[in-house]
C-alpha cells in the first residue's frame, strides 16, 4: 500500500512524508510534529464543518453549524483511507449538487420586486407628463 509523499515546510524545515512511512514521521522534530498535528486537526474540523453545511443545505435547513457543534463524519472512505475520485457515492453526488445549487443561488441577481416595478412605472409616467406639459 504505497501512499504518495507529501512535501511541506514547518518552521523553516522541509519534510517529505507518506502515511505508509512511519520512520520518516518519527524523524520529525517534536515541535514541528506538534505544529503539523495542530494544523491537520484544524483542517479536519473545517472539513467536518463544510460537510455539515452541505448536508444542512441538502436537507433544506437554513441554520449553519456553530464551531462548538461537532458534526458527525459522514464521509465513507475505503479501507485504505484514500477515496477513489472516479467513483462517487450517492452521498458525494448529492453533496456536490447541493453545493452547486447553493453557489448558483448565491450568485444570482435578486429578482425585481413589484414595488420596484411600480416605482419605475410611476417615474416614467411622471416624466412623460412633465415632457407633455413643457412642450
Amino acid at each position: 500500500m504505497n501512499q504518495q509523499k507529501i512535501t511541506f515546510v514547518v518552521n523553516g524545515n522541509t519534510y517529505s512524508l507518506a502515511a505508509s512511512d512511519p520512520a520518516s514521521i518519527r524523524e520529525m522534530a517534536l515541535a514541528d510534529r506538534q505544529q503539523l498535528i495542530l494544523l491537520l486537526e484544524s483542517v479536519k474540523r473545517q472539513d467536518a464543518l463544510a460537510q455539515a453545511t452541505v448536508d444542512n443545505l441538502a436537507n433544506g435547513a437554513n441554520a449553519s453549524p456553530t464551531p462548538s457543534q461537532k458534526p458527525a463524519d459522514t464521509h465513507k472512505h475505503p479501507p485504505g483511507g484514500v477515496a477513489n475520485p472516479e467513483r462517487l457515492g450517492a452521498g458525494d453526488i448529492d453533496a456536490l449538487m447541493a453545493r452547486l445549487a447553493f453557489e448558483e443561488k448565491a450568485s444570482r441577481k435578486p429578482a425585481v420586486s413589484r414595488q420596484r416595478i411600480y416605482t419605475i412605472a410611476a417615474g416614467c409616467t411622471a416624466a412623460i407628463i412633465a415632457l407633455a406639459v413643457i412642450f
